[in-house]
């Protein structure tokens, strides 16, 4: 439940530029001024984070509470003069913003400035509507925003070794490929098991698998088949399609037929897929690449077309 919790929360975080009016001396040392100057707090959260929880946040990291901060119902965004309710998300306001011409002239397209300023102090007997709800319940609700944030953390940098590692797969495979060498591309690549490698969404990694389609027709005539060169007419009996290669995706899930399908650009139905003279029709075209690839890498796929009656 728990990793449930965390992926769904997750999307990224945002540095926030938070300026909050102050009403305790103790602050002047981090404003350097006693007379009210705004507090100016950078921090990066995440960008479903409610913009009033984000606040609080970044009161927490300079050692503040609520209590020593006027503030009010309304969130001022400081571009624009906009007004948003507490609950909007930090990545709403973020996208919002980052659209407006202008609106990060002097700080770069990751800052966010927000104002609370001339507002009424927030209290037990005076507090203004929609904004309390969300921040309670105060330090078991920091408690938790602490925990989340460690687990962001540790989230991301797992994402990003993910997607490096499947970078990293694919350049050393296609570098093989290119340079014609069959060994170096069997340990470039991964094995069929652990071509279901998944991103944090639950999407599979793209993995390549090259694929060759021959048609080849007992009287010479295959339709819709055309040459290497894209001129139709025989060659030796076998066509070559005029899309040679497919780069499939899920190459787990994918049946040679589908490939063929796809590469051929019309139906498979009735004609014998052959590699090697075994019918591959149903299998999965990764372990197709993995069996019965050719020493260039290529899968090469006979689709005998029947004689006409």
């Amino acid at each position: 439940m728990a990793d449930d919790v965390l992926r769904l929360l997750w999307d990224g975080a945002i540095s926030v530029h938070i300026e909050l009016e102050t009403r305790k001396a103790r602050t002047s040392t981090l404003c350097g001024d006693e007379s009210g100057s705004p507090l100016a707090v950078w921090c990066s959260l995440p960008r479903r984070l409610p913009l009033a929880v984000a606040v609080e946040e970044a009161l927490d990291t300079v050692g503040l509470k609520l209590d020593d901060v006027v503030a009010g119902a309304a969130v001022a965004v400081s571009e624009g003069g906009l007004t948003l309710p507490p609950d909007v998300p930090l990545g709403s306001l973020f996208d919002m913003l980052g659209a407006r011409a202008g609106a990060f002239a002097d700080d770069g397209p990751a800052c966010v400035h927000i104002g609370l300023r001339d507002c009424d102090r927030i209290g037990p007997s005076a507090a203004p509507a929609g904004l309390v709800p969300a921040l309670a319940p105060g330090r078991a609700r920091r408690r938790f925003v602490h925990r989340l944030k460690q687990s962001f953390t540790v989230l991301k940098d797992s994402a990003s070794a993910v997607v490096e590692a499947s970078s990293a797969a694919k350049d050393a495979a296609w570098g093989a490929l290119a340079a014609g060498r069959r060994a170096d591309m069997e340990a470039a690549t991964c094995a069929p098991a652990s071509l279901q490698v998944r991103s944090m969404s639950g999407a599979e990694v793209p993995i390549a698998v090259p694929l060759r389609v021959m048609v080849v027709s007992p009287d010479g005539d295959a339709a819709g088949a055309t040459s290497a060169t894209g001129s139709a007419g025989p060659q030796s009996d076998w066509y070559v399609m005029a899309q040679p290669r497919v780069m499939w995706d899920k190459a787990v899930e994918t049946t040679v037929a589908d490939a063929a399908r796809a590469v051929t650009g019309s139906a498979t139905e009735g004609l014998a897929l052959l590699c090697d003279g075994v019918d591959v029709a149903a299998l999965p075209l990764a372990e197709a690449w993995q069996r019965l690839s050719a020493p260039d890498g290529f899968v090469y796929v006979v689709a005998a077309v029947p004689a006409p009656p």
